[in-house]
């Protein structure tokens, strides 16, 4: 398993080119709406709260709120998931990412979803958006532009986005997650599949023993090979 302080500056050189920087103020202003997610609040309440001026609590709130990482809730404003991603950037504070996983609604581990933000990260930099352009406010986003790349299996974005092998093993777990609501049952064997022509996509997969066999990928279980064999024979003959 990849250590979280390696994952980290993964994540960290993943993302300098797709977060602009925050000035201080704006620092303060996503700790503050963070941390009273989901709750909304005013700019004059960030001013009241923290040692910001007034000017400033409502020009930086404007600012944070252009940039997506602020919605309007009435006259209020709520921290986005966004949110939470540029202040893990900024700060490494491990809060910022667990309150991550309460926006995307995931009961991951920390290194799992840290390993999938150095891939989405990847796939956001090839298809080239950035934070504020990105539609990954809801989980189900950041892995529709994973699955933009994925040809065959999940292992192939070693070789098409240039994340490494250890990085994706990690974050596997993540994107699982996110697609399990999307997922067939065959047999034993949940997975979601993509047909491009006569090639099959394996976009995310639970095999018979997902979680205690030996496989780096799911998608290598003998199993899983043999049905994926199945559907592309059946898509050739149709």
């Amino acid at each position: 398993m990849i250590d979280v302080l390696t994952l980290y500056f993964l994540f960290k050189s993943t993302w300098v080119s797709l977060l602009t920087p925050l000035s201080s103020g704006g620092v303060q202003a996503l700790n503050f709406y963070i941390n009273i997610y989901p709750a909304s609040a005013t700019p004059y309440e960030l001013y009241k709260h923290t040692g910001l001026q007034l000017s400033s609590a409502y020009k930086t709130v404007k600012s944070l709120a252009r940039r997506r990482f602020l919605f309007q809730d009435g006259r209020g404003y709520v921290a986005t998931a966004k949110a939470a991603l540029a202040l893990y950037y900024v700060s490494g504070d491990v809060y910022a990412l667990r309150s991550l996983k309460k926006m995307w609604s995931l009961e991951v581990r920390d290194e799992a979803l840290l390993a999938y933000l150095v891939v989405l990260g990847s796939a956001l930099k090839k298809l080239g958006f950035d934070v504020t352009a990105a539609y990954i406010c809801k989980p189900t986003g950041a892995a529709m532009y994973i699955n933009e790349f994925i040809r065959g299996g999940y292992k192939s974005l070693h070789h098409v986005l240039g994340v490494p092998e250890e990085v994706l093993k990690e974050s596997y777990e993540t994107h699982v997650k996110i697609l399990e609501g999307f997922m067939a049952r065959y047999n034993r064997i949940s997975l979601l599949l993509r047909m491009r022509g006569r090639a099959v996509d394996i976009l995310a997969v639970r095999c018979p023993n997902y979680g205690a066999c030996s496989h780096p990928f799911p998608e290598e279980c003998p199993e899983v090979k043999k049905l994926i064999e199945e559907v592309a024979n059946a898509s050739a003959e149709s």
